[in-house]
């Protein structure tokens, strides 16, 4: 979708337009969706994302155009449904590492099938022993697209900070990296 329509759409739906509101949530639930799955159980995942979008329609017309994309609003609304539900409420259980890497993969291409596989898990348990901030800001950056603008939103923190937590994942990530090609 691009921006001009998103742009009207959202307008749209902040004047009531149910449609509006409906198609951005056909264009946003897999993204809402992947985030919270990534991070949290699937049954609970199903039910943050649905929460998410209750919010969103009910605060709908307190969104504003602030140099952040509405995805962008959308994903901060889910991180603090999860955040927030897993230490308030206990409803929500946190994914660990383990059992993200256990997940099923979609099917890979033929030929490098077994070194794409280790590589991509390899880098997956490589984020997940990041710290949290560092964590959520490599996913949110290189996995969602999210500017640093819009990581610094979504997380409720200074872009200094993202910048910097970014700055560090990413040499930790490099050293770990380099660290896994002389030994390979």
């Amino acid at each position: 979708m691009g921006p001009e329509l998103e742009h009207a759409l959202v307008e749209r739906a902040r004047g009531g337009d149910v449609d509006a509101f409906a198609e951005l949530y056909r264009a946003h639930v897999a993204l809402v969706r992947g985030y919270i799955s990534r991070h949290f159980r699937r049954c609970d995942a199903d039910e943050v994302t649905a929460e998410t979008f209750v919010r969103a329609w009910e605060a709908r017309a307190r969104f504003e155009w602030r140099g952040i994309r509405y995805k962008a609003w959308l994903l901060r609304i889910a991180r603090n449904l999860a955040v927030g539900g897993s230490r308030s409420e206990g409803r929500f259980v946190q994914v660990e590492a383990a059992e993200v890497a256990a997940a099923p993969a979609p099917l890979p291409e033929p030929g490098d099938a077994v070194v794409d596989r280790w590589q991509v898990a390899a880098l997956r348990e490589m984020v997940e022993a990041l710290p949290a901030l560092q964590r959520d800001v490599v996913v949110l950056r290189f996995v969602e697209g999210l500017s640093a603008v819009e990581v610094a939103l979504v997380l409720d923190r200074r872009q200094e900070a993202v910048r910097s937590a970014q700055y560090r994942a990413l040499q930790t990530l490099r050293a770990k990296l380099s660290a896994l090609d002389a030994a390979g």
